[in-house]
């Protein structure tokens, strides 16, 4: 899926959130936005999954404009999201909760599921089957039994990366999914989404992690208070002054070179 942003605006009271923002993440691509904190990536993410309306611009998935479509209708058009607050059914196990995920792509009703017809039960055996898989692809295939909420929390981070990729996204906003993750669990996340790339998928990565981001992302937009700063190949972005004044620090340029 190719997203597309088109003269972007939000402003909250007074305040201008999101200013005259154009942006191209290209089908198949993975492509980070970074910048400070407050520098508006998380609105921006709310804008692209339609949580938040935009006061003007349009966004496109494809050549479809979905800037008036809600959520649901946008996720099932295949957008899926991560959030930075770990969001997730903290009653249901790590295998409910991806197995959940699955919701959009199932066809049986209310009253299949609840006379336990043949269609929900064999639905039901294939969600479970493409969990377990899951599970296994970005390493909780140990937790499946356990609820979110006794595991740590770069756990129940993955549970939520886990769920959104059980939705089968044709692109997703992963929000800084590496946050609260130790060493460990974000190179399992690194190689998740470049795995996840390889199959197709567009991803739209806001990320703290430059380390991360200049590893695997293709293309770099540097967002600083809701405009664009720069974009580019991560090489290209270290070495401009003004990204590294606003966002990078003074030594980066200089610890790369």
């Amino acid at each position: 899926m190719r997203l597309e942003l088109k003269h972007l605006s939000k402003k909250f009271g007074g305040l201008h959130v999101i200013r005259n923002f154009d942006m191209t993440v290209e089908s198949g691509s993975l492509t980070a936005l970074i910048g400070p904190n407050g520098a508006g990536k998380t609105t921006l993410m709310n804008i692209i999954s339609g949580l938040l309306k935009v006061d003007a611009g349009e966004v496109y998935a494809d050549t479809t404009p979905v800037t008036h479509l809600p959520p649901h209708e946008r996720a099932r058009m295949g957008m899926g999201r991560t959030f930075q607050i770990v969001k997730g059914f903290q009653q249901l196990s790590v295998l409910e909760n991806i197995v959940a995920g699955q919701h959009i792509q199932l066809h049986a009703g209310f009253f299949h599921c609840l006379l336990s017809l043949p269609l929900s039960r064999s639905e039901d055996r294939e969600a479970r089957k493409k969990a377990m898989e899951i599970s296994e692809f970005v390493g909780l295939q140990d937790y499946l039994d356990r609820r979110p909420a006794e595991l740590p929390h770069g756990l129940q981070c993955l549970t939520q990366f886990a769920r959104v990729l059980a939705s089968r996204p044709k692109l997703l906003l992963a929000d800084e999914p590496t946050s609260g993750l130790n060493t460990k669990e974000v190179e399992m996340l690194q190689h998740a989404l470049k795995a996840i790339q390889g199959q197709g998928v567009t991803i739209l990565l806001v990320e703290h992690n430059m380390r991360m981001v200049t590893e695997i992302a293709e293309k770099v937009v540097v967002l600083n208070f809701g405009e664009k700063l720069d974009e580019g190949t991560p090489s290209k972005i270290s070495q401009n002054p003004a990204v590294i004044e606003a966002y990078l620090g003074r030594g980066f340029g200089t610890a790369r070179a």
